[in-house]
């Protein structure tokens, strides 16, 4: 669930979900696509991680000689 959802619901609706949401921030695919299309919501999942692989991710720093980062 995203986290987005969790925080407008009620104090009990948390507390019942508060062991499937997601961390703030956090991408959940397919999330608010309903459809009874298997195809349709597989097509909207691969286009939602399509645009998460092709977002411009942030340099991270190195030492220059091994792998740390």
């Amino acid at each position: 669930m995203p986290y987005e959802n969790w925080e407008k619901m009620s104090e009990h609706g948390k507390h019942i979900a508060r062991l499937v949401k997601a961390p703030k921030g956090e991408v959940v695919l397919g999330a608010g696509f309903v459809s009874n299309n298997g195809a349709e919501r597989e097509a909207f999942k691969e286009a939602q991680l399509a645009q998460l692989v092709r977002a411009p991710s942030p340099q991270l720093p190195s030492c220059g000689w091994c792998l740390c980062w």
